[in-house]
C-alpha cells in the first residue's frame, strides 16, 4: 500500500470514528470516576435565646428556665421562678453538646452537701434555632433533665443606642428597687435602695442579635465584687424596653430585670 493510500485510510477511519486495533477488538469504555464524599458533618449553632422546663429528679420538681447561650459556647441557664441558675461553657460535636460550669443554688435551698456553689455539667443534643435538650448534675449530687425551645426573639438586632437612657428595677409590688444610667457607649452606673452602687460596661456580641457582653463592680454592700455575664432585650410594651442582666463571679450569680 502506498503511502498515500495510508493517509486516505487514516483520515478515513478519524472522520467515521471505525478505526480500531490489535486482533478486531473494540476498545475499552472508560472507568468512571468514584462519586466525591459526602461534606463533613456540620456543627450547630449554639446561640439563641432558649425558654423550657428545667426538672430536679432529687426533689421531683420543675421549673421554668431561660437559657442563654452564645456561638462561642458560653450558656447561662435562669430559673423563672427561684435564684438557681446554671452558668458554663459548652462543646458541640455536630448536634451533640457537652458543658461543664458552675451550679448557684436558690439561696433558701442550698445543694444537698449544703453548699450554694457547686460544679456542674450538662449532656444534651442541640437542633440549631429549634430545641435544646438534654440532662445535667451537679457535684452535690443532684441531677435532672432540661427541655428547652428556641425563642426568636433573639434575631432582633442588638445595638448600644437602644440601651442609652435610664433604666428602671422594680419589686413584685411596682415599687422602685434600683435604677441604671447606660450612656451612648454602653457604660453604666447604678444604685439600689439597699445602698449598692455598680458600674460597668455592655458592649456588642453581634449586632444581628440581642445579646450583649456585661462587666460590673459591685460595691459598699455584701454582694460586692467583680461580676461578668450576658444581657438580652426584649419588649413588655415597645421592642427593647426591657433588659434582663445575668451576671456572676465565683460566689455568687445575680439576674436584674430592668424596664425603660
Amino acid at each position: 500500500m502506498t503511502f498515500k493510500r495510508i493517509s486516505i485510510v487514516v483520515i478515513g477511519c478519524l472522520a467515521t470514528g471505525a478505526c480500531s486495533s490489535g486482533s478486531g477488538g473494540t476498545a475499552a469504555t472508560p472507568t468512571p470516576p468514584p462519586p466525591p464524599p459526602p461534606p463533613p458533618p456540620v456543627d450547630q449553632a449554639m446561640g439563641g435565646i432558649w425558654v423550657g422546663v428545667l426538672t430536679n429528679d432529687m426533689s421531683q420538681t420543675s421549673e421554668l428556665f431561660v437559657a442563654l447561650a452564645t456561638d462561642d459556647g458560653r450558656f447561662r441557664f435562669l430559673s423563672g421562678e427561684s435564684g438557681l441558675q446554671f452558668v458554663g461553657t459548652q462543646v458541640i460535636n455536630t448536634t451533640h453538646i457537652v458543658g461543664t460550669g458552675i451550679g448557684y443554688a436558690d439561696p433558701a435551698v442550698p445543694w444537698l452537701d449544703a453548699s450554694v456553689v457547686s460544679d456542674t455539667s450538662t449532656d444534651g443534643q442541640l437542633i440549631e434555632r429549634d430545641s435544646f435538650s438534654g440532662i445535667w448534675s451537679t457535684a452535690s449530687g443532684e441531677s435532672g433533665n432540661f427541655d428547652l425551645f428556641y425563642n426568636d426573639e433573639y434575631e432582633s438586632p442588638s445595638s448600644l443606642s437602644l440601651l442609652e437612657g435610664v433604666w428602671t428595677a422594680y419589686d413584685d409590688f411596682r415599687n422602685p428597687t434600683a435604677t441604671f444610667t447606660i450612656d451612648a457607649m454602653g457604660q453604666f452606673t447604678g444604685q439600689n435602695t439597699s445602698g449598692c452602687t455598680s458600674s460597668g460596661q455592655i458592649s456588642l456580641i453581634d449586632d444581628r442579635y440581642s445579646m450583649y457582653d456585661v462587666t460590673s463592680t459591685i460595691s459598699n454592700c455584701f454582694i460586692a465584687g467583680d461580676y461578668s455575664g450576658l444581657a438580652i432585650t426584649g419588649e413588655l410594651s415597645v421592642p427593647n424596653d426591657a433588659i434582663i442582666l445575668s451576671i456572676s463571679n465565683t460566689d455568687r450569680a445575680l439576674v436584674l430585670g430592668l424596664e425603660k
